[in-house]
């Protein structure tokens, strides 16, 4: 199995010697209990992808949150935001709006603690289509199940599927509320891409937010695609995590 912390680890290293970046929170959770994840493979009825357990099994999440240096002068940030013509730099970020953040919430959140009433909020319809799927609201709640929480309008998320033990995984917009405009991934290609964006919001946007894309051929891929594809400008000239 790839050992995805300790790639995370190190692009967290290689962020905070950046001298234009400062790493603002770096937190890894303890491993999570082999007792927790065998309670929730039977409250799901299959046992997780060794992608997913392995993860849980060496960090019960984490969060990664990092900004460009926010006292730059005016010309170094007029570069910066040159080089980085594919995403807008964020010099001064708002509150609950970051311009890069990775949060893996711990597994028995995802699955068994929070039980995500605000992915369907506004929802007046009885019975709803996801992915092609008619679901009750009872039932979204049993197949939608946001794991990395970006912001309070984006998150990504599990969907579970009967027998399947590598969920497909969504980009959920608009509060939460659109889970009909995500291009579909899977658990290693979620995690491989963010260490080829380095966890940029924006980037998920432009690469996941499409009207009915999960009709669309699946963005699965190892590293070594993402790097090749999606490495934003901003460090295209920098070593790549392979």
């Amino acid at each position: 199995m790839e050992d995805y912390l300790e790639k995370l680890k190190l692009m967290v290293r290689d962020l905070e010697h950046h001298p234009d970046i400062k790493v603002i929170e770096f937190k890894i959770n303890p491993p999570a209990q082999r007792i927790d994840l065998d309670r929730i493979e039977d409250l799901i009825g299959v046992a997780l992808d060794q992608s997913i357990r392995g993860f849980y099994e060496q960090a019960n999440g984490l969060k990664i949150h990092w900004a460009i240096k926010p006292d730059i002068s005016i010309e170094k940030a007029e570069e910066i935001r040159k080089k980085s013509s594919d995403y807008y730099v964020k010099i001064a970020e708002y509150l609950g709006n970051p311009f890069s953040i990775i949060n893996l919430i711990p597994v028995e959140e995802v699955f068994i603690r929070r039980k995500w009433k605000e992915i369907s909020a506004g929802l007046k319809q009885k019975n709803v289509d996801i992915c092609g799927t008619k679901s009750s609201i009872k039932e979204l709640h049993k197949k939608l199940k946001p794991f990395d929480i970006i912001n309070r309008e984006y998150c990504m998320a599990f969907m579970l599927e009967e027998g399947n033990r590598n969920p497909k995984i969504l980009f959920l917009s608009e509060g939460y509320t659109d889970w009909n405009s995500s291009r579909i991934t899977d658990f290693a290609s979620y995690l491989n891409m963010l260490l080829a964006t380095r966890g940029i919001v924006e980037a998920r946007e432009k690469i996941f937010l499409d009207i009915q894309g999960y009709l669309k051929p699946s963005l699965i891929g190892d590293l070594s695609y993402w790097n090749t594809n999606y490495t934003p400008m901003l460090f295209q000239n920098e070593q790549q995590l392979l």
